[in-house]
């Protein structure tokens, strides 16, 4: 992802990702699959479910969605992000194959 097309994703959910996190919540096919969190890497906060942390745009610009936060070790519960709801309407929608 761009900088420029994450700082419009940003812009979209309300401006800048504040140290106490920017909720989300993931749709597929009509139906709340699992809430998360936008994650600034300036703050000092835990958190236990599934996290996008502001990419370092000096090294990977890559969005990834990632368990816990600061590390997995505060993650609580079972992986959401394996639905296969999700992957059903990724594959529907042409985006994955």
């Amino acid at each position: 992802m761009t900088e420029e097309s994450y700082q419009r994703l940003i812009d979209d959910i309300g401006g800048s990702v504040p140290v106490n996190a920017r909720s989300f919540v993931v749709v597929a096919k009509g139906a709340r699959i699992y809430a998360g969190a936008f994650w600034t890497l300036a703050s000092s906060l835990s958190f236990d479910g599934v996290v996008i942390e502001e990419p370092d745009f000096e090294g990977d610009a890559t969005i990834r969605l990632v368990l816990g936060y600061p590390t997995e070790s505060f993650f609580t519960g079972e992986d959401p992000r394996g639905d296969p709801c999700i992957r059903e309407a990724l594959t529907e929608k042409g985006l994955l194959q």
